[in-house]
């Protein structure tokens, strides 16, 4: 039995919940985070699209994985002035992170295509950036997106993140402490999710794999049909040993087309 979730009265509800930068999210245009959270997209294909089930679309998951790699290769240094040019800033703290090792979990390059595909699938990919006493970045540690939410605390700019749990609240988080990536978006400050533009394909995608899939494993194809004498009645116990018999010779893909040989006529 399906629950059907009237998402003005939520928003008027948890108004908190709806509000960001880039206006209320709504039945049209709902949160990335929010559809996520309540099953997925639906799509006309029938099929539920999120990040997650997204990626067992090859050509997708090939495309987001090909440009996170590519990306992460690129070389990503810290560099000075000098009078004459530029040199590279190899004793700051903040070459190592981006360079080396970002936080004591993850290489740079694993960082680096983390943020990368959270910004094509999630629309942003962003890390909270740790400091010691004096205020110098010592870490970067990534924060998943679906727990992101870009806000206004009066006039200033603020990342909310959602705990993971309702055990405690959500966070607010001053850009200065934030690093993030995203591409292009509406308001300069939040991506497009390629997943949400092209939910329609990936969600066709889906339903046909799906489909090919039950159609293989479920089809009973033959290159002939068997008949019974009309003398001859079957007792269902021979009825069922023969469906069995059927299924197991003719059943899926490598048996489609197999010829049958059957006892009792």
């Amino acid at each position: 039995m399906g629950v059907k979730i009237n998402m003005g009265a939520l928003a008027a509800m948890f108004p908190g919940l709806y509000a960001s930068y880039g206006g209320v999210s709504d039945m049209s245009n709902p949160a990335l985070w929010l559809t996520d959270a309540l099953g997925g997209r639906r799509t006309s294909a029938g099929e539920s699209v999120t990040p997650e089930s997204a990626n067992s679309v090859s050509a997708y998951f090939a495309c987001v994985r090909n440009v996170a790699e590519d990306v992460a290769k690129l070389p990503l240094l810290v560099y000075k002035k000098e009078k004459r040019g530029r040199e590279r800033a190899t004793e700051h703290r903040v070459y190592k992170l981006l360079r080396e090792k970002p936080n004591p979990e993850m290489s740079a390059i694993s960082f680096r295509e983390t943020m990368q595909a959270w910004a094509m699938g999630w629309h942003v990919g962003l890390a909270e950036i740790e400091r010691d006493n004096f205020g110098i970045p010592i870490a970067l540690w990534p924060i998943h997106p679906s727990r992101v939410e870009v806000v206004r605390d009066g006039a200033k700019l603020k990342y909310k993140i959602r705990a993971k749990t309702g055990a405690y609240d959500a966070v607010l988080l001053d850009p200065e402490n934030v690093f993030a990536i995203h591409g292009i978006g509406n308001d300069g400050l939040q991506g497009t999710s390629v997943l949400r533009t092209a939910a329609e394909s990936i969600g066709v995608a889906i339903a046909t794999q799906k489909y090919g899939a039950t159609f293989f494993g479920n089809g009973t194809h033959t290159g002939g049909v068997l008949t019974v004498p009309e003398t001859k009645k079957l007792t269902p116990e021979a009825m069922s040993n023969l469906r069995k018999l059927w299924v197991e010779r003719h059943q899926g893909s490598d048996n489609a087309h197999a010829p049958a040989i059957l006892n009792d006529g």
